[in-house]
């Protein structure tokens, strides 16, 4: 955790190795987000009506509520692989340069977000449909600090900084 806190330790000052694949998870991680919206739009929509018609089942698009099987095999998917990239993309921010401040507002508003977007399903189709616009707001908060997060970490690995003098290059 010392690496952290010092500043040496900054995505500019990190090996060229490390900076190419840090750069290139990251690329992709932008390209899966995209694919997961895209295929988000297309099932649910984006209005709170088009996402509860698709977890409640709508007589007027002729389809079924979701099962309590169906919700938890998405639920167990998403909680096994959008929490670690989050993870590491959160990671990678507290390695940037940008302040403290902005670090912990996006890493705050898309942890609230992963919560919602895992969760919400569950309370739209159990509970009450009102619950799709908490779907829509958790879906936009994730994917918006992530996407900021991720375009903040691929410019400071990929743009070349001046070093101050004195400093070593790490090879």
């Amino acid at each position: 955790m010392k690496h952290f806190e010092s500043k040496q330790s900054r995505l500019t000052n990190l090996p060229f190795i490390m900076k190419w694949l840090s750069a290139l998870f990251l690329v992709l991680a932008l390209i899966g987000f995209a694919v997961g919206l895209i295929m988000g739009l297309q099932k649910a929509g984006w209005s709170p009506s088009d996402i509860a018609s698709y977890y409640r089942g709508s007589d007027e698009t002729m389809s079924f509520p979701k099962t309590i099987i169906e919700l938890l095999e998405v639920a167990h998917f998403h909680l096994m692989s959008i929490p670690l990239v989050f993870l590491v993309v959160s990671h990678l921010m507290i390695l940037s340069n940008a302040s403290n401040k902005l670090k912990i507002w996006l890493i705050s508003i898309g942890s609230i977000g992963l919560v919602l977007h895992i969760l919400t399903p569950f309370l739209i189709r159990y509970v009450s449909s009102h619950f799709s616009i908490f779907k829509l707001i958790g879906t936009v908060s994730l994917g918006m600090s992530m996407l900021v997060m991720t375009l903040i970490e691929i410019r400071e690995l990929v743009i070349k900084q001046n070093k101050p003098k004195g400093e070593k290059k790490h090879v």
